[in-house]
């Protein structure tokens, strides 16, 4: 099994650290390291870090005290972690993630048993707390973990998210990192992976011991920064993902205001024959919905499916055009 380094950046994250780190220092298995770049703390992250580094002799630790001027802190973080990675494999997640299971390491370098990996995508979903804000946030992942893993299998992957995903460090550092976008907040995974993955060279890893899980946003506002950041490095992906992500919103959509149209003026026949395919459709995509659920151990409330859809649509359309327009993001 290939040696591996784990790299976490924080920034403020004292709480979610003595919450959720141990999950990852514990991991079973034989060579890995645990870097956490301490990112400009001023909550008592570092003095915590030093104290359990007496426990844990796999966790390195590196201090921040300041940023380059015109530089991202999240990928100048992530870059000084890579970059003192002391293994070729790379594991990337952040402060707020949970590892359920002692095998994550163990599952996620399992990919690169397969010749030619050189990224491995994984799955990070949000964790369950109740109320409608977070049954859409856990639909919303979902969605998109269905759609990155499904056109992965097919030989056309276009995405990774960063709370779980691997690549080696020789990758990074032969393309030089996130130079080419460090102007942009946000794209540290998503960017880089969609400009350096191809067919051949990304595995998946869809087991249920491999997935994450993360502490969701507690209100629609939060919620909303944090999307708009992500929805806002789309526009610099390759053109080929672009349009096929363009179809699939533009397709789910329209068979919403096609339905809605002929129900509210079209004769009983038409109305029968379109809810019919509505109710096919409807099925289809439960099934998906609870087959993935199912396997990675996150069941939503699938009869909320319908509603949760038709706000996404809105949601996307609005908050998207906005995030594309928006010129600044934050990171924090």
């Amino acid at each position: 099994m290939p040696a591996v380094s784990v790299i976490i950046c924080a920034h403020n994250e004292k709480n979610n650290l003595q919450e959720r780190l141990t999950s990852i220092l514990e991991q079973e298995y034989p060579d890995f390291e645990v870097i956490v770049v301490d990112d400009r703390s001023h909550d008592g992250s570092y003095e915590w870090l030093l104290e359990i580094k007496k426990k844990y002799s796999v966790l390195n630790i590196i201090r921040l005290e300041e940023v380059p001027q015109h530089t991202n802190h999240k990928k100048h973080a992530l870059t000084i972690g890579i970059k003192a990675a002391k293994h070729e494999i790379v594991l990337l997640t952040d402060a707020d993630c949970k590892s359920i299971s002692k095998k994550w390491i163990d599952k996620m370098a399992r990919q690169y048993d397969l010749e030619g990996t050189e990224l491995v995508l994984g799955v990070s979903l949000y964790e369950k707390t109740g109320g409608f804000l977070n049954s859409f946030i856990r639909y919303e992942t979902l969605q998109t973990a269905i759609l990155y893993i499904s056109l992965a299998l097919s030989g056309k992957p276009y995405m990774g998210i960063g709370r779980n995903l691997s690549y080696k460090k020789s990758l990074f550092l032969d393309n030089r990192g996130f130079k080419e976008y460090l102007n942009v907040t946000g794209g540290d995974d998503d960017l880089f992976v969609n400009k350096h993955t191809n067919g051949m060279n990304t595995a998946i890893c869809t087991d249920e011991q491999a997935t994450l899980y993360s502490k969701p946003k507690h209100n629609w506002k939060d919620f909303i920064r944090q999307k708009k950041r992500h929805l806002s490095v789309g526009k610099y992906y390759r053109e080929k993902d672009k349009l096929r992500l363009g179809i699939y919103h533009i397709s789910q959509t329209m068979l919403w205001i096609f339905f809605i149209f002929v129900v509210s003026a079209g004769q009983f026949s038409e109305i029968l024959i379109v809810g019919l395919l509505m109710i096919s459709r409807l099925i289809g995509q439960y099934v998906v919905f609870w087959k993935v659920s199912t396997k990675f151990g996150d069941i939503n409330k699938l009869w909320l499916l319908p509603v949760l859809e038709i706000v996404f649509i809105f949601y996307y359309w609005i908050l998207g055009t906005r995030a594309i327009l928006s010129k600044k993001v934050k990171w924090k």
